[in-house]
């Protein structure tokens, strides 16, 4: 992308009702399994536009942000990461860290990978013996579709996929949770429709919006959000979050 275009997407991310949602519980997730103290170290791999990194400032002393793209990589420069390196997860070396992380974010990035259980095992060579890894996957793959073509993603998720994959890494679900499932039916029914009226000069369902939508949908996703914050754990939605750390039972 061109730098215009990386400010496009920057404004998106940081007014769109699913962003902001996201980073919400983000920040809660961050909080809650930090314990409510300054961790040393969180990385945030596949960083993008570094929309992130407001709602991981407050919780480490130190973020790094990781991105394959060079583009991205100088745009956040100017974020609140601490430094941002230019690689791919896979190809990630802990070296590269000051330190071995307390957490790692991992927001939508498994399904963009050829070989996500890679991906994954280089999140476990990340981690302290106590760190906490926060992973978020699109869900469900009968509703693989434009969006994820454009984002050039491989798959989507369901519980048990995902679950195994943690399992064989040897990784502990702590907790998890469907989202955005409040919306669940009728985005379900905009993807599906989608199939068949594919849209012209779209580039993202984010365009899919106007301030009013925007507005709506975004009290709707907090209201959810506020419910998985205080406890409620969703059987279905269009994202999947899990909650994990090394299991040395």
């Amino acid at each position: 992308m061109e730098s215009q275009e990386y400010a496009i997407e920057e404004a998106v991310q940081q007014h769109h009702w699913w962003f902001n949602g996201r980073r919400r519980l983000l920040g809660d997730l961050v909080s809650r399994y930090g314990k409510g103290k300054k961790l040393g170290l969180i990385v945030d791999v596949g960083c993008g536009v570094g929309a992130n990194s407001s709602a991981l400032r407050p919780y480490a002393e130190t973020i790094v942000g990781v991105d394959p793209d060079a583009d991205a990589v100088s745009f956040c420069r100017n974020k609140s990461y601490d430094s941002v390196i230019q690689s791919s997860l896979e190809d990630f070396s802990v070296e590269s860290l000051p330190k071995k992380a307390d957490m790692v974010v991992a927001m939508d990035i498994l399904e963009h990978l050829p070989n996500d259980a890679l991906g994954i095992a280089k999140i476990v060579d990340l981690l302290t013996e106590t760190g906490v890894a926060i992973i978020t996957v699109p869900a469900y793959q009968f509703l693989f579709g434009f969006q994820d073509e454009v984002g050039h993603h491989y798959r989507r998720y369901d519980k048990k996929r995902l679950f195994e994959l943690m399992h064989v890494a040897k990784l502990k679900i702590v907790d998890w949770s469907y989202f955005n499932s409040w919306l669940f039916l009728p985005i379900v029914f905009v993807r599906l429709a989608m199939r068949v009226w594919k849209p012209k000069d779209i580039r993202s369902e984010s365009q899919l919006n106007n301030r009013w939508i925007n507005w709506l949908l975004s009290k709707f996703f907090n209201l959810e959000i506020f419910t998985i914050v205080n406890g409620a754990r969703y059987p279905f939605g269009i994202s999947l979050l899990v909650v994990v750390k090394r299991d040395f039972d």
